[in-house]
């Protein structure tokens, strides 16, 4: 996987911004947007004009968010690491040439991720078993100092994972009733370091211009017209327009999700498992629906990729639950390898189309 993202990535010019960007020597932190850490590494990524070393670079990245995925969904193995390939491939281009190809969305948009992840395993760790008050504690700094630096990537980021914790914390109290005082501190980290970029970002200023500062909307009539603009977003970037794509998503999910009900006899189980589907299907809208209240203009394709990821690990914890339960592991290591081949060929088809394009940026550059 490292191998085979590092060679795509490597052949990934910069382009649109990056070059702006590299003029900035490195070590360099500028306060746009209040994104300290994602300017600090887009900088660092594009003054070294090292392509190569740049597409390794995030070829790492993914492979350590690979990790904490399959770590999240119960274990780490190949057939997950597959799953995990997949269901990142089927991403529509678009998305994946703003966020992933794209150096300056990368940085933004993907390396965030590094820090988000390890918060959602370690609270999973917290939840499920004890530990040491030592090791406990360590757990808790870890994932603090994770919470905190994760607010200096992106505004809308930020927000969802600021939901996520609340989620988290109102879940604590139903069902756990334990780590109140890390369960606190975590969302008010979170909020802090928001605040913090907030107060740096001209977005959120009265001189931005398209910017955060204002909504779009005086009545009920034009906020719905808002959601609906939105809806319509979602479906051509996500789904492509495609009803029958959307409707089979929205089936299999239905599916599976009763099918596991039905599974649980406890009534605490099933109603945690309801409750925490539930805050997926939230969190994974959070990204873009926050953006009703401001103007559905400002979506791009981009804007997308915090919900891609929850889906990528909703789909790979559904799979883990596939995977325990199948009886014959040959059916299901067939599955796996005709899916990664399939899911292949449409990437690779654009990448060799964008190979002529991005000759013309090299020679535009020039």
């Amino acid at each position: 996987m490292l191998a085979l993202w590092s060679l795509v990535l490597a052949q990934s010019p910069f382009m649109i911004d990056d070059w702006v960007w590299g003029r900035y020597k490195i070590g360099t932190i500028p306060s746009y947007g209040g994104r300290f850490i994602g300017n600090f590494f887009e900088v660092l990524l594009t003054a070294s004009h090292q392509q190569v070393l740049t597409g390794v670079f995030k070829s790492l990245t993914l492979a350590f968010i690979c990790l904490m995925v399959c770590l999240i969904s119960g274990k780490v193995n190949v057939r997950r690491i597959a799953c995990f390939n997949i269901l990142f491939l089927l991403m529509s281009m678009s998305i994946m040439n703003e966020s992933f190809i794209w150096t300056a969305g990368f940085v933004n948009y993907v390396l965030p991720f590094v820090f988000v992840l390890p918060v959602v395993y370690i609270n999973q760790l917290l939840k499920k078993q004890k530990y040491s008050r030592t090791l406990s504690f360590n757990l808790k700094i870890i994932s603090l100092i994770c919470i905190f630096l994760s607010g200096f990537f992106l505004e809308n980021l930020s927000t969802t994972f600021i939901f996520y914790l609340g989620t988290e914390l109102i879940l604590n109290a139903i069902f756990y009733r334990k780590n109140w005082i890390y369960g606190i501190l975590s969302l008010f980290t979170s909020i802090g370091s928001f605040i913090i970029m907030i107060l740096h970002s001209d977005r959120f200023t009265n001189k931005a211009s398209g910017g955060y500062n204002k909504t779009t909307f005086k009545t009920f009539d034009e906020f719905y017209q808002n959601f609906k603009a939105v809806q319509l977003v979602i479906k051509t970037s996500v789904f492509h327009n495609n009803k029958l794509l959307l409707i089979l998503v929205s089936l299999f999910f239905v599916l599976f999700v009763a099918t596991v009900l039905i599974k649980l006899n406890n009534k605490k189980e099933a109603w945690l498992y309801c409750l925490t589907i539930l805050q997926a299907i939230l969190v994974f809208l959070c990204p873009t629906y926050q953006l009703v209240i401001l103007a559905p203009n400002l979506i791009s394709n981009r804007m997308f990729f915090p919900s891609i990821m929850v889906l990528i690990l909703i789909g790979c914890i559904l799979f883990a639950f596939i995977e325990e339960n199948a009886k014959n592991k040959m059916v299901v290591n067939g599955i796996v390898a005709c899916l990664l081949i399939g899911s292949s060929v449409f990437p690779t088809l654009v990448f060799v189309d964008m190979a002529k394009w991005n000759t013309n940026i090299n020679r535009a550059n020039q």
